[in-house]
């Protein structure tokens, strides 16, 4: 197959949903399982870690006996609409006032999640604290991919560009840091190919912006030790 239409339209002919990945697919069954990253994270945590190379003593869901399950599970909904989806929500208004409006509601959502790491490194007498206190959970690496971008691609792709990680957020710098720190991490991280994803989209070079990528921000590598 070509184009990922064609495997929603053979597992369901009459598929009318968004067609997006990831999508996990059956080739013995040859049909789909599952389109849901959280869902498909889940099923990589309890079901397959067996397979992983590394990182097996992470344990990114809390277990069913874990007082804070359901709240992880809440948590990660909110950073869904709030901070992964809204800068698409800004991109998607044609209403300048409006989209002003939400570039400020998503900063003050950074800097609430800034207070919360803040907190969290009070409650746990330690600087390098997560969501949820010491441990890392999937949550974090959901907000690390939204805070990773925010320099690279959203502050100039979605008209935001006020405020950056780097530079006004030195508490949710550290986080990123923290998560990268962790093993295999790094070696994930290209920042050129994370701004192609945004800049040299059929779209976007179709509106006459050209083919070349702008430039990763200065300080941007240095500050993660990528440089």
């Amino acid at each position: 197959h070509r184009h990922l239409k064609e495997l929603y339209l053979k597992a369901n002919p009459n598929f009318e949903g968004a067609i997006s990945v990831p999508l996990l697919w059956d080739t013995v069954q040859n049909t789909a399982v599952s389109n849901s990253s959280f869902g498909l994270s889940r099923m990589i945590e309890t079901q397959l870690k067996g397979l992983a190379t590394r990182n097996q003593h992470l344990e990114l869901f809390p277990s069913s006996s874990d007082a804070d399950q359901d709240e992880h599970w809440d948590f990660c909904k909110w950073l869904h609409s709030n901070v992964t989806t809204a800068v698409y929500r800004m991109n998607s208004t044609k209403d300048g006032r409006l989209h002003d409006e939400l570039v400020e509601k998503y900063y003050k959502t950074l800097s609430e999640l800034q207070d919360r790491l803040k907190a969290n490194d009070s409650k746990f007498g330690t600087f390098k604290s997560f969501m949820f206190g010491p441990k890392v959970r999937y949550c974090d690496i959901v907000l690390w991919i939204s805070l990773l971008r925010l320099d690279l691609a959203y502050n100039w792709r979605f008209g935001m560009g006020r405020y950056t990680i780097r530079e006004n957020y030195p508490r949710l710098q550290q986080f990123v840091q923290q998560v990268m720190e962790i093993e295999g991490i790094k070696e994930t991280v290209l920042p050129r190919d994370i701004m192609a994803l945004y800049f040299m989209t059929l779209k976007w070079t179709q509106n006459g912006n050209g083919r070349s990528l702008p430039m990763v921000p200065h300080g941007w590598e240095e500050k993660l030790d990528l440089s």
